[in-house]
């Protein structure tokens, strides 16, 4: 049984039906994104059995939340996949709810659960077909359980909940490896609540046995990728870390300036609250160091869900602090009520923006389903190594047989030495990759026997951005 009452239960279940109107609302907001198609086509190898050539190491093993995606594609197609990611959005903010409940006993869950599940990275997540939600259900529900293991009115010896708690954590980890990072602080909690004896046995052995059979026994070992994500970290350019730090104050200002309020709230236990924030930090310095900003958008989640129990408390320190020499009973409880409808705007004004971030290729699409063929060869400027999997995923039932290449930054010779090679039908240069390179060395290219045909307009956050597609000329005898 979970420990103490937990609170407003039928509130908690209006909270995640809203929610969940919100996610499903607008599932087909844009064309699939390359990291859901890229996910969506694991999904599909892993359930017909075959190998996968689309670097199946790059999210972990995969096999988890690709598998599901294949589930919810085959039985509703893009939208089925994205409805997969419903599921653990809603069950991570009931974790978040019972966990803000044992850790800050009152009424702070309902709080919690609301500015967790309406934050705009949770809201975003939750509707992709993506392993980033799943993972981080994972990460939430291995520290509720390790929490559970601290907690005395439990009838279930800790051990059992420590177990389940690793087991959970190295779920986390296979489906995306930046969840290592907490795992020196996780274990630092483990034996600050527990006996030795039992961290030792239930949790530091299982992960140690866990963690070889990972390295040793999977086709793809996952460390390999978490440790090139941190190599050189004192490599990155001034002009990439500020736009890591600018990246990191928009999406996580909210949240840490609530959990400042709430170290200072009248209810708090402070080494908790510290504790809270120093493993929210985790992800923060790691981008910090690796300069990664392409997946900060997603593994700030894993922030949010320790940050969200000291910002619960910040909102309700917040409604005392304006309701200070008020004496009507309803004073404190209105202006409770309105910091959080401040700060679910907030949320909903992110959710946008992040929702925005991704191209919305549907365009691009159409004009391949209208003027392609099958057996066409297409190159396309990428920021990625394997195949640029939104044209396989959503072209590859009418042309079968077509071949997408895509093409990262490389040299302007060896970029040249592809388009001689492969000689495609067409080539599309999407200009919101900003691949120079490939931008000169095309644009020379096609004075060879291609022509211009087409210029469709791309939405971004940060303006109209152009992408050119190119077609070979018809030879005549």
């Amino acid at each position: 049984m979970i420990p103490r009452t937990v609170y407003n239960g039928r509130y908690l279940l209006i909270i995640l039906a809203f929610g969940l109107i919100v996610i499903s609302s607008n599932l087909d907001f844009s064309a699939v994104t390359h990291e859901e198609a890229r996910n969506i086509l694991t999904g599909r190898h892993i359930m017909n059995g075959r190998h996968c050539p689309l670097n199946l190491y790059v999210n972990g093993t995969s096999i988890i939340n690709s598998g599901l995606a294949g589930i919810g594609e085959y039985v509703g197609g893009l939208y089925g996949a994205r409805a997969i990611g419903i599921f653990f959005g809603l069950a991570l903010t009931v974790v978040v709810y019972i966990m803000v409940n044992i850790l800050f006993p009152g009424n702070f869950g309902l709080i919690g659960a609301a500015l967790f599940l309406f934050s705009g990275t949770t809201l975003h997540l939750s509707k992709l077909a993506t392993y980033d939600i799943a993972a981080a259900f994972f990460l939430g529900l291995s520290f509720l359980l390790i929490l559970l293991s601290g907690e005395n009115k439990t009838v279930i010896r800790p051990g059992f909940w420590l177990l389940a708690g690793v087991t959970s954590f190295l779920l986390a980890f296979l489906i995306k490896n930046i969840t290592a990072v907490f795992i020196i602080p996780i274990v630092i909690y483990v034996f600050w609540k527990n006996k030795i004896s039992d961290a030792v046995i239930f949790f530091l052995l299982p992960l140690a046995i866990f963690s070889a059979m990972v390295f040793f026994t999977l086709p793809y070992p996952p460390v390999s990728h978490f440790w090139g994500s941190i190599q050189n970290p004192h490599n990155v350019s001034r002009s990439q870390l500020s736009i890591v730090i600018n990246n990191i104050y928009r999406l996580l200002v909210m949240p840490y300036l609530l959990a400042v309020f709430g170290i200072f709230h009248k209810d708090n236990r402070m080494k908790t609250s510290l504790a809270l924030i120093l493993l929210s930090l985790m992800v923060v310095v790691f981008h910090l160091l690796s300069g990664d900003v392409v997946s900060m958008n997603a593994d700030v989640i894993y922030s949010i869900i320790f940050l969200t129990p000291v910002a619960a408390l910040g909102v309700d320190c917040m409604g005392a602090i304006f309701s200070t020499g008020i004496s009507l009973k309803w004073a404190k409880p209105f202006f409770t009520t309105a910091v959080l409808v401040v700060v679910l705007i907030f949320g909903f004004h992110e959710f946008r923006v992040i929702q925005k971030k991704s191209p919305d290729m549907s365009p691009v699409i159409t004009f391949f389903r209208e003027n392609g063929f099958d057996g066409m060869t297409v190159v396309v400027d990428s920021a990625n190594k394997d195949p640029d999997c939104v044209y396989i995923y959503s072209l590859e039932n009418s042309f079968p047989n077509a071949r997408f290449i895509g093409v990262p930054s490389h040299s302007p010779d060896k970029i040249e030495a592809i388009l001689n090679n492969e000689l495609p039908d067409f080539f599309v240069i999407e200009e919101y990759y900003k691949n120079a390179s490939f931008r000169v060395t095309a644009g020379r290219f096609s004075n060879r026997n291609y022509i211009f045909v087409k210029n469709l307009q791309i939405s971004l956050p940060w303006g109209i951005e152009d992408v050119l597609i190119f077609k070979k000329e018809v030879e005549y005898e």
